[in-house]
């Protein structure tokens, strides 16, 4: 959807100026794609900055770390967790 890899796991970013161009067509490939739309990574100089993510992809993700959330006393100092850390 957007995002050139450099090298595997670094991904380029679409200039400022590209994602302004790009825009009706990067929001409409969110809201076709989904969830399963790729992150769109923006940036000065294709420097990532920011990242454009479709409305259930941030929701999925926002549920992800709130779940996170209430299991985190699991990995604080003192807490019996059967010795793992």
């Amino acid at each position: 959807m957007g995002v050139v890899k450099r090298n595997e796991g670094d991904p380029s970013a679409l200039s400022v100026g590209e994602a302004r161009v790009r825009l009706s067509q990067l929001l409409r490939t969110c809201r076709e794609q989904g969830v399963e739309a790729e992150p769109v990574h923006i940036g000065a100089r294709r420097h990532p900055e920011a990242v454009l993510l479709s409305v259930e992809r941030f929701m999925e993700l926002s549920m992800w770390a709130d779940r996170g959330l209430h299991f985190r006393w699991y990995f604080e100092p003192g807490q019996d967790n059967g010795g793992q850390r």
